[in-house]
Parts: structure tokens; C-alpha cells; sequence
């Protein structure tokens, strides 16, 4: 069974009780990022949102993992 919620205004379908975290590489110069969501307990990597600029994958990352820390990311 899967839940779908709205982050950041990105639609992501994830199985509910796992805890994932949102991921970009680092900028070294780059415009265009591409955030993965992976799952924190099987290291997968669940979801890829590409085409984003730095701002946007920046927010993206700051709205999904919602934690007390970045690395904690979030429990679906």
C-alpha cells in the first residue's frame, strides 16, 4: 500500500511507516539539479525529480526532510 502527498508542489506516492530522505548532489557549479528521494532503510533511491534550479531543488529539499535535522528526513 502506498500514500501520495504534495511536497513542495511535487506529487510523491511512498509506502507509509518508511522514513526517507530528499538528496541533491552539491552545486560545483551547476544550474540544473536533479533531487532523489531515497529510502533510508534499503538505501534505494524512490523517486527522482529532475529540472530543477538551485532555489527550487534547495526548497524541495527543505520541505521534505521537515526533521530536526536534514539527515533525519522524514517518516511517510
Amino acid at each position: 500500500m502506498t500514500t501520495t502527498k504534495k511536497i513542495a508542489g511535487h506529487a510523491f506516492t511512498l509506502t507509509p511507516g518508511r522514513t526517507y530522505r530528499a538528496e541533491r548532489p552539491m552545486a560545483d557549479g551547476r544550474e540544473v539539479f536533479t533531487v532523489t528521494i531515497r529510502d533510508l532503510e534499503s538505501g534505494d533511491a524512490e523517486v527522482e525529480v529532475g529540472g530543477l534550479g538551485y532555489d527550487e531543488a534547495n526548497d524541495l529539499l527543505a520541505q521534505f526532510n521537515a526533521g530536526p535535522s536534514s539527515w533525519d528526513g522524514r517518516v511517510w
